[in-house]
């Protein structure tokens, strides 16, 4: 048993530190989140997920409706795509700025 436990803690080591490598090669981008609603830990967050099925963290607040727009501002709800400034990462989430709700043409038409 203890061998057993000694290689599940290894794999598990193994796997957290590639993952962190992973996820902090991704600060500095923006990322396409479909957001799932408020944050496990944090009222004042929203929590999403990207294209990749990572979870994305980032603060609640007014953003424009679209990347062209910057006069007209909307809250963000569950449901929504925002496009999000990745700023510092974990092994198991991304944090970021949120820039501007968005669609999926939208965002790939501007940053593909």
């Amino acid at each position: 048993m203890e061998v057993k436990n000694r290689r599940v803690t290894e794999l598990i080591q193994a796997f957290r530190s590639h993952a962190l490598m992973l996820n902090q090669s991704q600060i500095g981008s923006v990322q396409l989140v479909l957001v799932e609603g408020e944050s496990r830990r944090s009222k004042d967050d929203m929590m999403g997920r990207n294209d990749y099925n990572v979870r994305v963290n980032f603060p609640r607040q007014k953003v424009p409706l679209n990347s062209v727009s910057n006069s007209v501002f909307s809250s963000i709800e569950p449901g929504n795509y925002v496009a999000v400034k990745i700023t510092r990462a974990t092994s198991q989430t991304l944090y970021g700025k949120a820039l501007f709700v968005t669609s999926l043409t939208e965002f790939y038409n501007k940053f593909a």
